[in-house]
């Protein structure tokens, strides 16, 4: 036997309703609301959400990334290949070997 689920908004206990996520610091949330509340909260972080960023992800030391062939994975072996090829010894300031490979481009 089928079974249907109505989700009702937690405010108003109007149905239909959707479920919503969002966080604050380290919180994070899921309210469901119906198409009024849905709007009023999406209208009250409208302002934070124009003016925010996506944060980036925190690196551990020592843990590599798991993405593999980025843009700049392939841009630092062009450098480095580069570099091999013109017999300039890799410094230890990598962005010096980036600004010799720019000011030669």
């Amino acid at each position: 036997m089928a079974r249907r689920v109505i989700i009702a908004c937690d405010i108003c206990e109007t149905e239909p309703a959707t479920s919503q996520q969002f966080g604050f610091g380290e919180a994070k949330f899921e309210v469901d609301v119906c198409l009024e509340h849905g709007s009023a909260l999406q209208d009250a972080l409208q302002p934070y959400i124009d003016k925010g960023r996506v944060p980036e992800e925190p690196r551990v030391p020592g843990v590599r990334s798991k993405a593999t062939g980025t843009k700049s994975d392939s841009m630092t072996k062009e450098i480095k290949e580069w570099a091999k090829a013109k017999n300039i010894k890799h410094n230890d300031n990598p962005s010096s070997d980036i600004n010799q490979y720019n000011e030669s481009h």
